[in-house]
Order: structure tokens, then sequence, then C-alpha cells
């Protein structure tokens, strides 16, 4: 063999080692392009389903509200009669119960919790309560009245009224009722 017959074998490995080399890297490309297409297929789908989830979120909302809008009158007709437990139905807390309407806003912008019935001007404060915050707060609920000492609304559940403290109930903002309920369990 001669120089030149080496020096084209050469060559003819080095071709086949790069195309080898470059057939590699085309498969290798093809199959990153086909993972990445798959892990997009899998996101879109992902965002379609979050998507009619979320749809069927909305719809399931707008029932409960149309159910709760065509159960009103009935609880208005209760709630009108008898106040007590008006704090815990969701759907009457920003609907005045003396005249019915729902065309109800906060009485200020730092007063949201205080609301005023724009049809015949009464007004009502609902809110959780600050201390324990599974207390529900209604004015217009008998069981919710306003302390005799401090005036503020007292929690049913707790008693707490004056976030700055009353001498009817032993709460005030550094000693909550849900801190002590924390400690006892903690113990």
């Amino acid at each position: 063999m001669t120089q030149t017959d080496n020096e084209y074998r050469q060559l003819v490995d080095e071709k086949m080692l790069a195309r080898t080399a470059r057939n590699a890297r085309e498969r290798q490309a093809e199959q990153e392009a086909q993972a990445q297409e798959a892990r997009d297929d899998l996101a879109a789908k992902a965002r379609a389903e979050q998507e009619r989830q979320k749809l069927i979120e909305q719809a399931r909302q707008r029932e409960v509200v149309a159910k709760a809008r065509r159960n009103r009158p009935a609880l208005l007709t209760k709630y009108k009669a008898d106040p007590t437990g008006i704090r815990m139905v969701d759907t009457l807390q920003h609907v005045c119960i003396r005249c019915g309407s729902e065309w109800v806003r906060g009485k200020t912008a730092d007063a949201v919790h205080v609301l005023v019935c724009e049809e015949c001007w009464a007004e009502w404060y609902v809110n959780r309560c600050w201390s324990c915050t599974t207390g529900r707060l209604d004015s217009r609920d008998p069981e919710t009245p306003p302390c005799e000492v401090c005036g503020r609304i007292k929690c049913a559940v707790c008693g707490a009224c004056n976030l700055n403290g009353c001498t009817t109930n032993p709460y005030s903002a550094a000693h909550r009722q849900r801190d002590v309920a924390a400690l006892a369990v903690a113990e």
C-alpha cells in the first residue's frame, strides 16, 4: 500500500466518523425536539384542564348564587321576624332585612364592615371576630349584641368585643382567644 492509499483510507474513516457523529447529533436533536413537543403538549393539556376546572367552578358558583337568590325571600321572611342566627347566613350578610334590598355598600372607605342600605338607609355591622377568627359578628343578630361597657359587638363564640381590651372579657390585641387556645393545645 502506498502512502496515498493510507491517507485516503484515513480521510474516509474521518469522514465516516464525522458522518456518524453528525447523525448522532441529529438524532439527539430530534429526540430533544420530540421530548420538548411532548412537554409542551402536556403543559397545554394541563392548562386546558385547569381552564375547564375554572369554568366548572364558575358555573358552580353561579348556580350557588342563583339558588341563594331563589331562597332569599324565604330567608328574609324568616330573619325579619326573628334575626337570631342571621350572622351564619352568608347570603344575607350584604342584604338589608328591613327592605330586602341588595343595594348595600360600605359606610366609608375606612369602615367597609359597616354596611348601609342605599334604599332605606339602614346600617349594620358584619365581620369576623378579631380574637378567635371563627366567630361571626352581625349587629342585627341578638346573639351578638353590643357590649354594655365599650359598645363594640361581642362575639358569640369567645365573648371578645374591643380590640384594645374591655373589662367584660380578658381579650385584647396582645392576648387573643386563639392564642390562648393554641397554647392549651401545645401543652
